[in-house]
């Protein structure tokens, strides 16, 4: 794969990334994975993208979600995120 060493293993892969995680020696690994967005987060994310950009990209890419179903997404963890800001402050 381009851009990886000749020692670098691919891992996993997913849909949206043919480099999930990848293994470059035995003390150093990458990852690919998504932050915990909370609500304010992902609307500033959407407003950024553009949400008629998202729903071309969703019709066109099966990982891309529509601004609903990033709005809708969990939304117990958000909230159960933010009572642990609350605590943290």
């Amino acid at each position: 794969m381009p851009g990886l060493s000749d020692k670098a293993v691919v891992l996993a892969t997913s849909k949206g990334c043919p480099r999930q995680i990848i293994c470059f020696s035995p003390e150093h690994y990458a990852f690919q994975a998504h932050l915990e967005f909370d609500l304010e987060a992902i609307d500033l994310l959407i407003a950024a993208d553009g949400e008629e950009h998202l729903y071309q990209q969703n019709k066109q890419l099966d990982f891309v979600q529509t601004p609903e179903q990033l709005h809708n997404h969990d939304s117990v963890s958000y909230t159960h995120l933010r009572a642990h800001e609350t605590v943290l402050d």
